[in-house]
């Protein structure tokens, strides 16, 4: 995504705690081992660090759409589990998404929801949406 590292470094240089919210049904449909998508983290932080980049946490779901389960966005319950385990106050928090799923889990847990367009620009979105509002 255009901006991804430069948006994600302007929020940690304004103490914002970056924490990874993603459904991962592809688990489920067995596409991708949790081994798999695990690496895929590990080199994503990994390659964010090389720039400061420090995420706080990646919370995923596993499981398949109609599962049902509390955690698969739009339910709250990773965004809550996040919020219990780093003591944050949901109503402060701000939830960048591109997704309906994305805007209803915000709405959800009644905090902040910024719209990422597809080919959007995340530096430009945090710089404009974000910290000017802040």
């Amino acid at each position: 995504m255009p901006g991804a590292v430069e948006g994600l470094k302007l929020l940690n240089d304004n103490d914002y705690q970056i924490i990874v919210v993603t459904n991962q049904a592809g688990i489920a449909r067995e596409m991708i081992s949790e081994t798999d998508l695990t690496k895929i983290h590990k080199n994503m932080q990994d390659e964010l660090e090389k720039y400061r980049v420090k995420l706080k946490a990646i919370y995923y779901c596993p499981h398949h759409w109609n599962d049902g389960c509390p955690c698969r966005k739009p339910k709250p319950g990773m965004f809550l589990k996040a919020a219990k385990n780093f003591n944050f106050n949901v109503r402060k928090a701000v939830f960048i998404g591109n997704s309906n799923s994305d805007k209803e889990t915000a709405e959800a847990v009644g905090c902040k929801f910024v719209q990422m367009q597809t080919d959007g620009n995340l530096f430009e979105v945090v710089q404009h949406s974000i910290l000017t509002e802040a």
